[in-house]
């Protein structure tokens, strides 16, 4: 679903790897029309969990946005642990 005229949509995500700690996480960022206005992805070499790296997904996605957008964003995450935590 697209946000509203006016807003961008900022997507993140993110896998992890409980054995050895590693983890992934990819951000995007949508206009009204789907058009993607940015994207980028990360390694991250330790993490400790799901959690922990679905956070730093949403923080890169944050970040990212302040710097290159120059609208309100609506966030999306699909941790539920994340989302009832903030």
């Amino acid at each position: 679903m697209h946000p509203k005229p006016g807003w961008v949509k900022v997507n993140a995500d993110g896998a992890f790897i409980e054995q050895t700690g590693k983890a992934g996480v990819g951000v995007i960022a949508q206009d009204h029309t789907g058009q993607v206005i940015l994207a980028t992805w990360r390694a991250l070499l330790r993490c400790a969990s799901v959690v922990e790296e679905e956070m730093l997904a949403c923080l890169e996605g944050i970040r990212l946005a302040g710097e290159w957008v120059h609208a309100p964003i609506i966030l999306e995450s699909d941790c539920v642990r994340l989302i009832q935590t903030l």
